[in-house]
């Protein structure tokens, strides 16, 4: 038993599920999902064994857990993939990047470009750094109706990365062009 305030530590050994790991998300127990260079990785057992779950999309910009069965994925294209079944099966919708014009999710390996949340099966969030067409921004969509409609909101009218907090509640923002972080708090609607 566990001493309170102690962290308690399971030892796992390494496990090579593939090379390049880009994202990877662990919540709830034992669950984890890790997106790599070469799909998307399940595990319900703490690492000890993966599961290839790879939607339709090797490029992923983001994934979020909010179950141990449900979760997300958005790749770099715009495509929000939704999973109800750990990875079984998946449903995808387009956040219509195209009205950004030439702008796209900011590509890096070294920081964090978009991020996704979800509150429960219908308010969500999903914030993006884009560039391109010598412009720039971080925006964040929010959904009440599980996505079928999306609200914008510009955060920053230049480019960075940034941290959303597991339960989308608070947002940090680091600006590449001041070395500015900015917290932002979601207070609803």
């Amino acid at each position: 038993m566990a001493k309170p305030g102690k962290r308690v530590r399971k030892k796992v050994e390494k496990k090579n599920i593939a090379n390049g790991v880009a994202h990877i998300q662990a919540t709830f127990n034992n669950t984890i999902i890790a997106g790599t260079w070469e799909g998307l990785f399940y595990s319900n057992d703490f690492g000890e064994t993966w599961e290839d779950i790879t939607p339709d999309v090797l490029d992923i910009a983001a994934i979020a857990l909010r179950t141990p069965s449900e979760g997300y994925v958005l790749d770099y294209d715009g495509n929000l993939y939704t999973t109800t079944d750990g990875g079984q099966s998946w449903s995808s919708q387009s956040l219509e990047l195209e009205k950004y014009g030439e702008m796209g999710i900011m590509e890096s390996q070294d920081f964090v470009m978009a991020a996704i949340r979800f509150a429960d099966a219908d308010h969500g969030v999903v914030v993006l750094s884009l560039v391109g067409g010598g412009e720039s921004k971080i925006v964040a969509l929010r959904t009440a109706v599980g996505g079928q409609t999306w609200t914008e909101e510009v955060l920053l009218e230049e480019p960075g990365s940034l941290y959303l907090t597991h339960d989308g509640s608070l947002l940090t923002l680091y600006s590449f062009l001041t070395s500015e972080v900015v917290a932002l708090r979601y207070l609803g609607d």
